[in-house]
């Protein structure tokens, strides 16, 4: 079997401004699209915002997708919304939710140094394909040959931005659902994203 080349990975954490900005930006963002996910459970079973936030404490965003996937999956069942709806919310999740995920996951956990004068991260989660070692090992994971990327601010800026589209796609959808379901006895929350461009007022 042919062997990948490996060089080492000097772990740093003097990485500059615009890394540890852009890093944050897209965990910010990863946070809001989170309370997304927490509003659809709460919009599906119907409940007060306080009463959401206990449901979905310590949940990650795999773990409220799953949730989210089962209750739609009760509702379609029951006959209380269309089937639509659920095979929207896996074609979601299947094109949209899991690459940025994967990429934000990488950004969290991976470890940084440089490499022809560019920074990189080491990526450790999940497995890639690699066409060299088929058909023996059609899938290998990154624990067993961790993978060097490079990431430069216009990546971060692009990896923000796409959760952010995701964050809209998933209100826009809550949006629909919600005028498919019975009236509600409980109003959303007043914060959302659904108001990105909101400035407050003074007074």
């Amino acid at each position: 079997m042919k062997k990948l080349p490996w060089r080492w990975h000097d772990y740093r954490t003097d990485v500059p401004k615009w890394l540890t900005a852009g890093i944050g930006t897209v965990m910010v963002e990863w946070a809001v699209f989170e309370r997304e996910l927490q509003e659809l459970i709460r919009l599906l079973i119907d409940v007060s915002g306080q009463t959401g936030r206990i449901i979905t404490k310590r949940m990650n965003a795999q773990n409220r997708f799953q949730v989210a996937a089962n209750l739609l999956q009760a509702h379609v069942y029951d006959e209380r919304v269309k089937p639509q709806f659920l095979k929207e919310f896996s074609t979601f999740r299947r094109k949209t939710f899991e690459p940025i995920e994967s990429k934000r996951d990488m950004l969290a956990h991976g470890l940084w140094d440089r490499e022809n004068e560019k920074w990189c991260v080491l990526w450790l989660a999940e497995a890639r394909k690699i066409p060299k070692l088929n058909p023996d090992i059609p899938s290998l994971s990154r624990a067993v040959l961790p993978q060097i990327i490079p990431v430069t601010e216009d990546d971060l800026r692009k990896i923000a931005a796409d959760i952010a589209g995701a964050t809209g796609e998933l209100v826009d959808f809550c949006g629909r659902l919600r005028a498919a379901l019975p009236p509600s006895q409980h109003k959303p929350p007043g914060y959302s994203r659904r108001q990105r461009n909101h400035r407050p007022t003074k007074g």
